[in-house]
């Protein structure tokens, strides 16, 4: 084969590859209507999504999380003296070997992007934005559990359980969740 010809077989390939990862993705874009909401999502997007996937034990990462019922908030925590909602996310998969930044912001860049609440599994990550004032438009993580309960980290509560979906304040304010495990 050319060399013409194996880069047009390679672009094809990474474009439908690309295609095919951002399924999700777009399909929160459509059905967004918010159209501030859709434009940060638009430049979230750009700085790249869907990262990597992973594969780890996802059981072990819950129970491991779950271990920190609890402890009290603290941003930039990490540990069981004090621990923020990415700081949870962070720690929990760090234990068993998968590397994430320690920014929900960033985390929501990794995983196959999960649109709608109806679709999660247990142990996807869950992303909110505009929970408190900051330049960042990804603002909370949590951990999804199944049955429309996510462990999280509440400022005023540490971390707890809660509905993903809540209609006074987490259902307004839901992005998409991200699939991490393979």
């Amino acid at each position: 084969m050319n060399r013409k010809v194996t880069y047009f077989l390679i672009l094809t390939f990474l474009m439908s590859f690309t295609a095919q990862s951002s399924v999700g993705f777009q399909q929160k874009l459509e059905h967004c209507p918010d159209p501030e909401v859709k434009k940060r999502l638009l430049a979230f997007e750009n700085d790249g999504i869907e990262k990597a996937c992973f594969t780890y034990d996802l059981e072990k990462v819950i129970t491991y999380a779950e271990s920190f019922k609890g402890t009290k908030h603290k941003m930039g925590g990490i540990d069981k003296t004090g621990i923020d909602c990415s700081g949870l996310v962070y720690s929990a998969h760090a234990k068993y070997g998968v590397q994430l930044p320690h920014s929900s912001q960033q985390q929501a860049r990794f995983g196959l992007v999960i649109p709608t609440f109806s679709e999660l599994k247990r142990g996807d990550l869950v992303f909110y934005y505009n929970s408190y004032k900051t330049a960042n438009f990804i603002t909370h993580v949590g951990i999804y559990l199944g049955h429309g309960k996510m462990l999280h980290t509440s400022s005023s509560k540490g971390v707890i359980i809660s509905d993903v979906d809540d209609k006074y304040y987490w259902g307004e304010r839901f992005l998409f969740g991200t699939r991490l495990n393979k």
